[in-house]
């Protein structure tokens, strides 16, 4: 995460140009005017301290030549808040392999 004036240095830097002058950066770097020129941190206030994060995979094999098969499935859901954090795995797998006479 950056500070408003981190985020209008860095954005000057990957335009290439002068986007927000050294004036309006140093308004969001002391405060002056907070009205105009707030110094922010949005996406700490969108999330709080809480999180999500989610995993899936699927696996299907085929075969012939007296059948063999594969099937796998995983989900893992990841969640945290204040510190704490909550894991819910699931995972199913199933094989199989025929071969008769």
């Amino acid at each position: 995460m950056c500070d408003s004036w981190e985020y209008a240095e860095l954005y000057n830097k990957a335009m290439g140009k002068e986007v927000y002058s050294a004036e309006e950066i140093q308004k969001y770097k002391d405060g002056s005017d907070p009205y105009n020129y707030p110094n922010e941190h949005y996406l700490d206030k969108l999330l709080g301290n809480k999180g999500l994060q989610t995993g899936h995979e699927l696996t299907v094999n085929g075969g012939n030549d007296k059948t063999q098969y594969m099937v796998s499935f995983r989900l893992c859901k990841t969640e945290w808040s204040d510190g704490t954090q909550s894991l819910r795995p699931l995972q199913r797998q199933s094989e199989s392999d025929y071969r008769v006479g």
